[in-house]
């Protein structure tokens, strides 16, 4: 657990935090603290804690998303002046645990989806927009991506290159043999539409160009232009990408989904010069972080999926779930 991070080096020892910082607990009071709240704490979140009880991390950026911390809350503190900041009401999801330096938002445990004693997904929550944003699938993946904090010359850089290789660790093996026959399927696998669709519109146009003395027929005959040279293009341009497609090389590996693309949740709130805006958010989750935009079926691409990704060396992701190929 937490084997990239330090923590005896993880949390900051200024005076200004101290107030965060509580008397270490005792089993007794972790059961009565879960009790009260209701809800079992990740294993994770006590071992931290366990450390020290309570504070605020050296790293408070939470990755490349809008949120920075203040403070993580230890155990033991009156648990019902969390649910209330200033008259602002929380959604009772879980348990939270950081403040924000972003007004009344803050950050829980969500347990609506593993229930009370399961692993919780950790969200941040923006009362003032009422939005419920996925930030990490869980405690330990949320302390993982805890960065620096950014600079104001930083924060205005919107072209901030990722350095970061969402293949690092991960066994590529080549795409040949009967592996290579099932990809080529799959790129060439909705040519046909678009072949059928042009062919639909130009058979219509040649069979109503049989009667050319119906007014009513004639002017469909016009119309059928528009539709059947729309599919002539899109054949000649799936030809074209289908082709490129198939004279890459391609790499493969098989993953897991962890977190799939959630139309309610994917918004973020701007912090620059404190105007407030709703924008798409790309969801950060190891190595399935790009698939909702890729999978073409995304609705299909449920969590626990088993897929296949096909890398090429130039190009996009191939991705499919194993049971399509």
């Amino acid at each position: 657990m937490f084997d990239n991070i330090d923590l005896n080096d993880f949390w900051d020892d200024k005076k200004e935090h101290e107030y965060l910082k509580l008397e270490p607990f005792t089993e007794e009071t972790l059961r009565e603290s879960e009790k009260k709240i209701g809800y079992k704490y990740p294993g994770s979140y006590i071992a931290l804690l366990r450390v020290q009880n309570g504070g605020c991390p050296k790293n408070t950026q939470v990755g490349k998303t809008a949120w920075d911390i203040d403070g993580i809350f230890g155990i033991g503190k009156d648990d019902n002046e969390f649910w209330e900041n200033e008259g602002v009401a929380y959604p009772k999801i879980g348990v939270p645990i950081c403040t924000s330096l972003d007004n009344c938002c803050m950050i829980f445990l969500d347990y609506r989806k593993c229930g009370n004693d399961g692993e919780p997904r950790v969200v941040g929550i923006d009362p003032e927009l009422d939005v419920i944003e996925f930030i990490a699938k869980d405690f330990e993946s949320f302390i993982n991506m805890l960065v620096p904090a950014r600079n104001e010359d930083e924060e205005d850089d919107e072209n901030i290159e990722d350095e970061t290789d969402p293949y690092e660790g991960v066994q590529l093996t080549p795409v040949e043999g009967e592996q290579r026959k099932k990809l080529d399927r799959i790129i060439w696998g909705d040519l046909p539409y678009a072949v059928g669709f042009a062919v639909f519109w130009l058979v219509l146009f040649f069979v109503l160009r049989l009667n050319k003395d119906n007014s009513i027929l004639a002017l469909l005959r016009i119309l059928s232009i528009f539709p059947a040279v729309i599919g002539i293009i899109g054949t000649i341009g799936g030809l074209i990408d289908c082709i490129e497609k198939s004279r890459q090389t391609y790499e493969s590996y098989v993953d897991t989904v962890d977190v799939v693309w959630e139309q309610d949740e994917p918004i973020q709130r701007s912090k620059h010069d404190n105007r407030k805006k709703k924008i798409f958010f790309r969801l950060k989750q190891s190595k399935v972080e790009r698939y909702p935009n890729k999978y073409p079926y995304s609705n299909k691409l449920e969590e626990g999926d088993r897929v296949r990704v096909y890398r090429p060396k130039n190009g996009e992701e191939i991705i499919v779930k194993e049971q399509d190929q």
